[in-house]
């Protein structure tokens, strides 16, 4: 089984595209996770803020998922989408752990940061016991 981490971002878009081949050739399962963390500011503002980004975050999973299907459609791999809502990395963990993820796909980032133990890809790989690929 194969897991990817989503944002929607051009990275993103080539892990999963890059997954999705080594889906096809492996005939493996391909679960795909989008975690939405809640920015710092929104538990700090008014009250009506929560259920503002939540409708926003809404709109955003249903155009991911939109995408996803488009993108999908017409392949013979069994895909699903996950949804989960905190930090990126926590979220790919967990899920990766359930479902025994033989690897992680995330895209690379282009950052500084992204190519050191700070990105996601370096945080995944000192969290689970799983191989992670970083795809550019």
């Amino acid at each position: 089984m194969l897991l990817v981490g989503f944002d929607g971002s051009t990275s993103a878009c080539r892990a999963v595209a890059w997954a999705l081949g080594q889906a096809q050739s492996q005939r493996a399962r391909l679960v795909i996770v989008h975690a939405r963390s809640v920015p710092w500011w929104v538990p700090l503002g008014p009250p009506e803020l929560i259920p503002l980004w939540r409708a926003n975050s809404a709109e955003l999973t249903t155009a991911i998922t939109g995408q996803l299907n488009a993108a999908l459609r017409g392949t013979d791999v069994a895909w699903e989408f996950v949804q989960r809502d905190g930090r990126p990395v926590t979220q790919i963990a967990e899920v990766a752990t359930a479902l025994r993820a033989d690897v992680v796909i995330v895209g690379a980032s282009r950052r500084r940061a992204g190519r050191s133990w700070l990105s996601i890809p370096g945080r995944l790989l000192r969290k689970g016991n799983w191989p992670v690929a970083a795809v550019p």
